[in-house]
């Protein structure tokens, strides 16, 4: 059903995975915390989980705590092209004049995700832009320190600064379906949110997905969905 979530009053999709919707992420405020610290002691840190886990909704977190206390870039490595980036990147901060005059900014906050994608020149770029003083703290997000394909010197930057990203718990599921329906949260029973959970193989993203399929198909029912209604609908997930 089109829309389905305006019969109910909300304007957007309440089950959207743009990881700006929440305000504060459901069981990783100690990994917030933890990144924050990471960023006032001026070090490198590696952020990892699986796609999907909510790598991205933290850094959000991240670019609203430190917004005016600081110069903070996010960037989607992805995104970089083939060629040297960084540079232009950090110039770009000052505008039409740093780009002009070579003017490169100090005391940056950098945030890069997806760093699977990031370039051998970029991230030897960073290093020279973090031991210059120019960036103050780095925080890289990707599916995997260990795997991940960042030079020796940076990874012995990091060293032990790696936080991992955990699957939610049950009751957290739970409390996120709660948290984005608001009022209507009674609008799903416990349980079949744990089901739904379980078959989106606790991938947040994927939980998110599923839920909104599966308010699309119910929303006009006029009881709380259940187990055997989350059952039916998910049978063939």
């Amino acid at each position: 059903m089109k829309n389905w979530y305006r019969k109910l009053g909300f304007e957007h999709d309440p089950f959207t995975t743009n990881p700006e919707a929440d305000d504060e992420l459901v069981e990783y405020q100690d990994a917030i915390n933890e990144v924050a610290y990471r960023i006032d002691s001026g070090s490198m840190a590696f952020v990892e989980g699986q796609a999907g886990m909510g790598k991205t909704a933290l850094l959000v977190q991240i670019i609203n705590r430190f917004e005016g206390k600081g110069r903070v870039i996010y960037y989607d490595c992805s995104e970089l092209k083939k060629k040297v980036e960084i540079d232009m990147l950090m110039k770009n901060r000052f505008g039409f004049f740093g780009r002009l005059f070579n003017v490169v900014p100090t005391d940056m906050i950098i945030l890069l995700d997806n760093v699977d994608s990031l370039s051998r020149a970029n991230s030897e770029r960073i290093k020279y832009y973090f031991d210059q003083n120019n960036i103050r703290s780095v925080i890289f997000a990707g599916e995997s320190f260990k795997k991940s394909d960042l030079p020796q010197s940076i990874k012995d930057r990091i060293g032990i600064h790696v936080i991992t990203l955990q699957p939610l718990s049950d009751y957290g599921a739970v409390e996120l379906v709660s948290k984005r329906l608001g009022e209507h949260n009674a609008m799903i029973s416990d349980e079949a949110t744990k089901l739904v959970f379980t078959k989106a193989s606790r991938n947040t993203k994927k939980f998110l997905e599923l839920c909104s399929k599966l308010f699309s198909s119910l929303t006009s029912h006029e009881h709380s969905i259940t187990l055997d209604d989350a059952r039916k609908v998910l049978r063939n997930v």
